[in-house]
């Protein structure tokens, strides 16, 4: 039976765009780009290793009712310590922002303070501002000009005892600082925000440890 013309137009229509899509290739799927490893990307810039403590400190000087103060600041943990230029060994600090300060005398006792001696010191470097340490570019009065020993900076100064004079010494490390006062007396240290006492001889492995290369030494909270 023949088709009218109008049909059989259409059915030619028809086959011939049937014959077409049979003889183009196979368009293959396409492969979903590989998702980009963002998470690592940010953690190797945002959180870089720490090789030593001359990193995440910050130093300048101030000033306050007693005197002239070296305030030095862990720039990820907002440890401040503050070095009493005419305090022959004792210092205040503050064991991470917003915490209360405690004053430290040359003999490791500790009192309360209602503020750091020298706040404007102190605001300075919680703003960002301070400079790194320099061999030679910073005095701290009594307790020198401060040394890089292994990955550590160290403060010292001599004090009297009951035999004579003895060194005592500051530590600033990656995780926070470690003092350590003459023979007989307890030890005090920050570490990662946290404080606590120690014997001599627990702060100075603490210290030993300091010098250490763990993973875990990444880039913390400000």
């Amino acid at each position: 039976t023949s088709l009218p013309p109008q049909m059989k137009f259409l059915e030619e229509q028809r086959k011939k765009k049937a014959a077409e899509k049979a003889s183009k290739p196979a368009v293959p799927a396409a492969t979903p780009a590989a998702p980009l490893n963002t998470d690592a990307l940010i953690s190797s810039q945002e959180a870089p290793k720490i090789s030593k403590a001359s990193d995440v400190w910050k130093f300048t000087e101030g000033s306050g009712a007693l005197g002239t103060y070296t305030v030095c600041r862990h720039s990820m943990q907002g440890t401040v310590v503050e070095l009493w230029h005419e305090g022959s060994g004792s210092f205040s600090f503050r064991r991470a922002s917003g915490a209360k300060v405690k004053y430290c005398s040359s003999y490791g006792s500790l009192q309360d303070e209602p503020k750091l001696c020298s706040p404007d010191a102190a605001e300075e470097l919680d703003g960002g501002g301070g400079s790194a340490f320099r061999q030679g570019g910073l005095s701290a009065g009594g307790w020198g000009s401060g040394e890089v020993r292994s990955k550590r900076l160290v403060f010292g100064c001599t004090v009297k005892t009951r035999d004579g004079s003895e060194k005592i010494e500051l530590v600033l490390t990656r995780e926070g600082f470690v003092f350590v006062p003459a023979e007989g007396f307890k030890a005090v240290a920050v570490r990662n925000g946290e404080f606590m006492q120690l014997t001599r001889d627990e702060a100075k492995n603490m210290v030993k440890a300091a010098d250490a290369d763990p993973d875990s030494l990444m880039g913390g909270r400000s």
